[in-house]
């Protein structure tokens, strides 16, 4: 059975193992450990099955540069990951829609990612590009994405998307 909940201090060694075995390299594992010491973490979920830990998803708050509400709440998706037995499984999809589920609760209006636009459609991620969104880094339009958890704060928001500070510096 599938347990979701919020990471815990002491899951940090589960959650490096998960990103290191997932990305098959330490910087995911560095960027989640700079972001949890910096309290840059909006959101960090663990998976749990049988009480092993098999998967992670992370958010972390966004910057946006350009016309947009003043109380704006724009978070991004960053990393999501489950150990690679694990794959095919449904634990991505469980960790991407109670993450979404926490943040509506939570008043986040945007989720920002840059992934793989067949998987994360399915969530309702669109191409940010399509809404006058671009990241501040050079990538494929169609990976970098948004999904509004309240609409009205898409329409009114344009320009350039800046993760936390971290993300560059890892």
């Amino acid at each position: 059975m599938l347990t979701i909940r919020p990471e815990a201090s002491a899951d940090e060694p589960a959650v490096e193992e998960i990103l290191q075995r997932t990305f098959g390299q330490n910087t995911e594992a560095q960027l989640v450990a700079s972001l949890r010491s910096r309290k840059r973490l909006s959101l960090a979920l663990l998976a749990l099955e049988d009480q092993r830990a098999v998967g992670y998803i992370a958010f972390s708050p966004l910057h946006i540069e350009g016309p947009q509400p003043s109380n704006l709440s724009a978070q991004g998706l960053a990393p999501l990951a489950v150990l690679p037995d694990y794959h095919g499984r449904g634990i991505g999809q469980q960790l991407v829609e109670a993450g979404l589920r926490r943040g509506g609760r939570a008043g986040w209006d945007l989720i920002f990612v840059l992934g793989t636009p067949a998987y994360y459609a399915r969530f309702g991620f669109v191409s940010a590009a399509y809404h006058a969104l671009r990241w501040e880094q050079d990538c494929p339009a169609p990976c970098f994405m948004v999904k509004a958890l309240t609409k009205c704060k898409l329409v009114q928001t344009k320009g350039v998307v800046y993760y936390d500070q971290t993300f560059a510096e890892i």
